[in-house]
């Protein structure tokens, strides 16, 4: 009888301590493909398939420098000045699904600072509610430029693979751009120094816009460019000029 009860009481224990591993793996769930959805839902079965492939991370969050330019200034009287024409990014926040164990969706939330640099006596402003570029003949101005503040959000496939220690990854998508604020401003060359203008805010730009995006490197360091195919102005009340460029990121992983 004595012998019975121990074998039972081990048969017990031994249970009990199979059942407290199975259920307290330290938050690492192995969830079946069979049990693992709710009304419908792939929620869970993705969270699975984080778990077992161990993707890596998107490559959004990070900050970049890109020189800015614009399609179409070939049909307005003045030109970029490129080397102080630039965008400046900050991507704070990224989400991803992945897709496989190659293969991701990503989002998240960023912020765009453009300035467009103007060559000559020339200043971007609105006459009779049409954006344009009127040149001056009177005053000689130091600079001319645009400033352009977006937020953004984009929506892009990446692929990720291992080459040595490190991950090679290229992606690509289109980026949504809300804009909050701009403006244009001339310095112009005074008898006391230099006198700073506003020669418009709103200037009749797209509140919302999109940019198609294509980026590619290795581990941290990555090129990127993008290209609007949409005009940065409203329809019939600015010249057609298309956002382009090209810059490189420090992705923060």
């Amino acid at each position: 009888m004595k012998t019975k009860t121990l074998l039972l009481c081990l048969v017990l224990f031994m249970t009990s301590f199979a059942y407290a591993q199975n259920t307290s793996n330290n938050d690492q769930p192995v969830v079946s493909k069979s049990s693992a959805t709710y009304d419908g839902s792939s929620y869970n079965v993705m969270f699975a398939w984080k778990k077992k492939m161990k993707v890596n991370n998107p490559h959004w969050t990070g900050m970049g420098v890109a020189l800015a330019n614009f399609d179409g200034m070939n049909n307005v009287n003045t030109d970029l000045t490129i080397s102080t024409s630039y965008s400046f990014i900050i991507n704070p926040i990224d989400y991803c699904i992945p897709i496989n164990s190659h293969w991701l969706l990503v989002s998240g939330m960023g912020l765009d600072f453009s300035r467009y640099h103007f060559k000559g006596n020339v200043g971007l402003t609105v006459v009779n509610g049409i954006t344009k570029f009127v040149e001056s003949a009177d005053e000689t101005y130091k600079s001319s430029k645009l400033i352009t503040y977006y937020i953004t959000v984009p929506l892009l496939l990446e692929y990720q693979t291992k080459l040595s220690n490190r991950t090679f990854y290229i992606s690509g998508g289109m980026v949504g751009y809300i804009k909050y604020y701009s403006k244009s401003q001339i310095d112009v060359k005074v008898v006391s120094g230099i006198e700073a203008r506003n020669l418009g805010r709103d200037l009749n730009i797209l509140p919302v816009n999109g940019r198609l995006m294509l980026q590619t490197g290795i581990s941290d360091i990555s090129f990127y460019a993008y290209y609007s195919p949409f005009s940065f102005f409203e329809n019939g009340k600015g010249p057609d000029l298309k956002p382009i460029g090209v810059g490189v990121i420090l992705n923060f992983n």
